[in-house]
């Protein structure tokens, strides 16, 4: 459902953005749940992880996101590295 996985995610950013970490993690891992085959919160909770230094949680949650679709990772690598 991935409209109710869109809303999680778009919480999940917020929250983020807010420094609410953990808040975040349990909301991108709603999107995961409500959407499992969508790369974008697998992504964006790579990204979090990253923030925090858990390197190892980051791979796994990136790999996840470039094997549901990597074109998708591929335009969002361009856009965070600019």
């Amino acid at each position: 459902m991935r409209f109710i996985a869109s809303k999680h995610n778009d919480h999940a950013n917020q929250l983020k953005d807010a420094g609410q970490f953990d808040e975040a993690i349990a909301y991108y891992q709603k999107a995961i749940k409500a959407d499992p085959i969508w790369s974008v919160p697998w992504y964006n909770l790579g990204l979090l992880h990253k923030y925090e230094h858990d390197w190892k949680e980051s791979l796994r949650c990136n790999q996840k996101a470039v094997k549901l679709n990597p074109k998708e990772l591929i335009n969002n690598l361009r856009w965070h590295s600019t």
